[in-house]
């Protein structure tokens, strides 16, 4: 099929498989979206710079890979620390004095604090873009990693392209790769290492927007919705792969130490940070791969078409765990703390 519209001169934008019923759920269907012919992508005239700000805590064992995949894919990352206790500050701080990070600062400015204080923490995120020199930025966490749309092209270069088709900011799909092992070793590729997959929930995660030279705000939505006026969503979702929990203890510490001790009471009053709630009473951090799917970069792409590029057909079976995109199972996402 993509041969013959190609012959006949349409251009192609993505192709792959989609369900033709609400009952079947395999995919038997083939499905082309076309590329108008008046869609620029050329390269842009001058430098285009992309800046992750990057929030990061207690995170060692994956802090520099992540780092590291964003350089490849041509952004640049600005780290926010949290005052970290494991060694993760002097990993970026080495990275820094290599020229792979341009920036980083511990926070808050004062010291180590009790509590998280997130919604403070999204609004320095939201503060830095004024002051940061780049065309685009990205709202990441540490154990994150995205691409764009299009096979063969770098996270940049998508962005650029959002960006000449008149678009200013970008949503995800979040796809979640749990433990399923105690075999990861701290500093290798946790991308190569997880390879079985879950979708999150499909909720919408606005993390990447243009500089508009104007205030931008993170908090209202708890980092997950980035909120300014004039505000153009693209119509294809980034992939948004999430690798939270790496092996039981790195679970247990993550959560019971981590995380739920350092929620602020009036930040989880407002019903944020609910996401681990039940998995901290789970007896295991590690999951069954039975209940996974295997993932294959070109097979994914082209048998979840229509759910990576609009959310659109992920059904709640694919969801049922709460590690998929740090959500409540009784309701929508409602925070972004990791």
């Amino acid at each position: 099929m993509t041969r013959l519209l190609e012959h006949s001169g349409f251009q192609i934008e993505f192709a792959g498989l989609t369900g033709d019923n609400s009952q079947d759920l395999s995919k038997q269907t083939s499905l082309v979206v076309l590329r108008n012919h008046w869609t620029s992508t050329s390269a842009s005239r001058r430098n285009f710079r992309v800046t992750a700000i990057m929030t990061a805590y207690n995170e060692s064992d994956i802090i520099e890979p992540s780092i590291r995949k964003l350089v490849n894919a041509g952004v640049e990352v600005y780290v926010i620390d949290n005052w970290s206790t494991d060694g993760t500050y002097e990993i970026v701080k080495r990275l820094e004095s290599g020229g792979m990070v341009c920036g980083v600062e511990r926070w808050p400015t004062e010291g180590p604090a009790r509590y998280d204080r997130f919604e403070q923490k999204l609004r320095r995120v939201g503060a830095l873009t004024s002051t940061l020199d780049s065309d685009w930025f990205i709202h990441h966490d540490v154990d994150e990693v995205r691409s764009a749309p299009w096979k063969g092209v770098s996270l940049k270069d998508g962005l650029k392209r959002v960006d000449i088709q008149g678009f200013n900011a970008v949503d995800h799909t979040v796809v979640a790769f749990p433990a399923v092992d105690n075999g990861y070793a701290p500093g290798a590729d946790f991308e190569q290492h997880f390879r079985h997959f879950k979708f999150g929930r499909p909720n919408p995660q606005v993390k990447a927007w243009k500089n508009l030279g104007r205030p931008v705000d993170l908090a209202e939505t708890g980092g997950h919705l980035v909120n300014f006026e004039g505000r153009r969503v693209y119509p294809y979702k980034f992939l948004l792969k999430h690798y939270p929990i790496r092996s039981e203890s790195h679970g247990a510490r993550k959560i019971l130490r981590d995380r739920l001790p350092r929620y602020e009471p009036e930040e989880r009053a407002k019903g944020w940070h609910t996401h681990y709630d039940d998995l901290a009473k789970s007896p295991t951090f590690l999951h069954k791969v039975e209940d996974l799917q295997p993932y294959d970069t070109d097979r994914f792409a082209r048998d979840y078409l229509v759910e990576r590029l609009s959310g659109v057909g992920i059904s709640g079976d694919q969801t049922r765990w709460l590690c998929a995109a740090g959500v409540d199972r009784a309701g929508p996402v409602r925070d972004n703390a990791r």
